[in-house]
């Protein structure tokens, strides 16, 4: 099993359950299969000028190994990504990296600590995983489905949604309505399966998402 897999996938669907305003936190527990918990994660959004800015910062725990990963994304008015920065420490790993949109095509990618700069090709119109997930969840709210889409962290991920009908989920005490979706994310190397529900509010927030690994299915669900 790839922890840092699960890190990825945790920190891209977090970001669906934004809704803009000045600032607002979520709050997500995150669940071994049994049940049991593996730690937390929350993201802030706030106004950024014309744009917006999203903070996660995602904290877990295996066996002797402490994890934490901090994502900060600024997005435009039109929802481009121009900076993303990722902060990690995995073990005795740390991981450091910013990614720099000049809003042309041209990406710059940091790695301070002897990583370098590299220099890449993206869409005019860039999104990182969390500058997607936003406008994504901007989308359904306004009765849209984009069925596939390439992000961008750190390498370029294609995401592929299908819808799968509404489901009745459990939220602390609550039974409520929510609509679920299938996802794929294909990137260098590596490919994952997950489950995504929102609940039938107007802001179309996340209410739970599974992730799918050879051990069983990893759950993160909303704090209520």
């Amino acid at each position: 099993m790839k922890k840092r897999s699960i890190l990825f996938l945790f920190a891209c669907v977090t970001a669906f359950a934004q809704k803009p305003s000045a600032e607002q936190t979520f709050t997500y527990t995150i669940n071994w299969p049994s049940g049991l918990s593996l730690g937390e994660s929350s993201i802030t959004s706030r106004v950024n000028g014309d744009g917006m800015e999203y903070r996660m910062v995602l904290q877990a725990g295996f066996p002797g190994i402490p994890l934490r990963d901090e994502y900060v994304s600024k997005v435009n008015g039109s929802g481009c990504t121009t900076e993303f920065t990722k902060e990690a420490v995995h073990g005795t790993k740390k991981i450091n990296e910013k990614l720099t949109f000049n809003g042309v095509g041209g990406l710059k990618r940091e790695t301070p600590g002897g990583g370098g700069v590299s220099q890449a090709m993206v869409p005019a119109c860039a999104h990182d995983g969390l500058g997607f997930l936003f406008f994504l969840q901007k989308e359904l709210a306004q009765g849209r489905m984009p069925s596939s889409a390439t992000v961008i962290m750190g390498a370029q991920y294609q995401l592929t949604l299908t819808p799968a009908g509404s489901q009745q989920i459990t939220l602390g005490p609550d039974r409520l309505e929510a609509d679920r979706f299938i996802c794929k994310s294909k990137g260098p190397g590596s490919e994952q399966n997950f489950e995504l529900f929102f609940l039938r509010d107007a802001a179309r927030t996340l209410a739970i998402a599974k992730v799918q690994f050879p051990v069983g299915s990893f759950a993160m669900e909303l704090v209520r």
